[in-house]
């Protein structure tokens, strides 16, 4: 029995779930040529399964063009596919809009139909995934394991770590406005790197745009804060900024989304995507840091704990022999 982890993208969840499988995590080099880049990288992903052999082969999804090459040589090369799918294609899933989005749609669902099992992040997505003829499987990104910084919160300044990567579902503007209505109460720091658009604007008072950060200074902005917030505008969402703030036992700020709620439960702080509803969850969470403190230790181990059932399910169907198939729960 072997399986490979393939990604087109240094993916710190495909990452940390192929280091637990224990199986050999490859990424596909996206050539940089313009126009017929992606014919190139295609092809060298063809070339690579034309030598392949292993039972199963696991994909980061996206890319939904990887994905399709993968169950496209499924058949021909004997294998399984497990994906584990973003759940942005539950924007386009049930009806595609223009050219684009009518072929993601038909290509999301020809994946979802020929995987043998595909990974998703909530229940609702997988249902979504088994009403378009396929089979999903339950799986949260793990809290990740971070080397100590030796860096934690002062005390002194106020600082709430905004982890950010300015897309199109993120509501920046509305946090940069909380940030200027903070009038110096709390500092918010906005990571991710700057869009061209920006980096001539001036950002208010009370915030800070870290720009992009090496991974030693990222994890050193994260140890060093009071909260760490992430926000979405789409719903069955979850965010990796969570899961981040929690490997450091951080008070979490959420966008109010049901998918959000359920997963990481009661007394953490949730907020409407508005500069208003962010600045009084900030407030509260300085008005009860003890109280969210303590929680959010508390949930980081009940986190990971459930995660490792869940996760043996994954590990079982990976192991199984290429003439057997079980159908995850």
């Amino acid at each position: 029995m072997s399986a490979v982890w393939i990604s087109w993208d240094n993916h710190r969840r495909s990452r940390e779930m192929s280091r637990e499988l224990d199986v050999p995590f490859t990424v596909i080099r996206r050539s940089k040529l313009p126009v017929v880049g992606v014919l190139v990288t295609a092809a060298r992903t063809i070339g690579l399964f034309s030598k392949l052999e292993a039972d199963t082969v696991i994909v980061q999804n996206p890319s939904l063009l990887l994905t399709t090459i993968t169950c496209f040589m499924k058949k021909r090369r004997g294998f399984r596919v497990v994906q584990d799918l973003h759940s942005y294609f539950s924007l386009h899933i049930h009806q595609g809009v223009g050219l684009r989005g009518k072929i993601y749609r038909a290509l999301s669902r020809y994946c979802i139909r020929h995987a043998n099992v595909t990974i998703v992040t909530n229940p609702e997505l997988k249902r979504v995934i088994e009403q378009n003829g396929g089979r999903g499987l339950v799986l949260q990104d793990a809290i990740p394991s971070f080397p100590a910084t030796g860096v934690s919160g002062s005390g002194v300044s106020r600082r709430v770590v905004y982890v950010c990567t300015y897309s199109e579902d993120e509501p920046v503007n509305e946090v940069f406005e909380a940030g200027r209505l903070l009038n110096g109460e709390a500092t918010i720091y906005v990571t991710g790197r700057i869009p061209a658009g920006l980096r001539t604007w001036t950002a208010p008072q009370g915030i800070k745009l870290t720009d992009f950060l090496s991974d030693k200074d990222y994890l050193d902005l994260l140890s060093g804060a009071d909260a760490v917030m992430a926000l979405t505008t789409r719903d069955h969402t979850l965010l990796c900024g969570a899961y981040e703030g929690l490997a450091f036992k951080k008070p979490l700020i959420l966008s109010n989304k049901a998918a959000l709620r359920s997963y990481f439960g009661d007394n953490i702080l949730y907020v409407e995507n508005t500069a208003g509803s962010i600045v009084d969850g900030i407030r509260k969470l300085y008005s009860a840091k003890p109280f969210f403190d303590r929680h959010a230790a508390e949930l980081a181990s009940t986190l990971a704990r459930d995660w490792t059932g869940r996760f043996a399910e994954l590990r079982s169907y990976v192991a199984l022999s290429a003439d057997r198939e079980k159908t995850p729960a």
